[in-house]
């Protein structure tokens, strides 16, 4: 008998909700199945990361092709290009130093272009400050530095074995991918 009344019920239609939305672009509905615990990132939450994704960009984004392209940067650095080289004779002491390039005309919420001072703050702040509640730091682990050349250029300075073998010997648990 349940079977029969459910298989007669009838279904209404949902109004579609892309008729209410406007094109002016100030406003974004996202809908998750929690409750963000922070809008700060790097986070810890699912849902924390969906809104992220939304909102933030990075230096580099990867295609649906596993390509990578710029998003914030100018170009993607690579050896091939010269926008990242290896400092240092070969050893335990060398380090790979890479060279972002931000586009130009890139704005904040209150239209100040983003420079790379802004690059190297958010570094400090974000990764540099152990305050900070951050969830994963094993990116920025990586490097020893961020430096500021002119607006538009960041110097990022990736940490060598012998600095990732100090690194680990003062912290095991923070930076255990870095015994061998």
């Amino acid at each position: 008998m349940l079977g029969v009344q459910q298989y007669k019920q009838q279904y209404t239609v949902q109004p579609d909700v892309t008729s209410t939305l406007t094109n002016d672009h100030s406003s974004i509905t996202i809908g998750t199945t929690q409750e963000p615990d922070t809008l700060f990132s790097p986070n810890s939450s699912g849902a924390a990361g969906e809104v992220d994704v939304a909102i933030e960009n990075s230096w580099v984004g990867i295609d649906d092709k596993a390509q990578f392209y710029p998003d914030l940067a100018a170009f993607v650095p690579s050896l091939d290009n010269g926008a990242a080289q290896f400092i240092g004779a070969a050893g335990p002491d060398q380090y790979l130093q890479i060279k972002w390039k931000l586009r130009h005309g890139i704005k904040w919420s209150d239209g100040v272009e983003v420079t790379a001072k802004d690059v190297v703050y958010a570094w400090q702040a974000i990764y540099e400050n152990p305050n900070v509640q951050v969830f994963d730091r094993s990116s920025a682990d990586r490097y020893s530095a961020f430096v500021a050349v002119d607006n538009y250029t960041v110097i990022g300075k990736m940490i060598s074995e012998n600095q990732a073998k100090a690194l680990y010997a003062r912290d095991k648990a923070r930076y255990d991918g870095y015994e061998n």
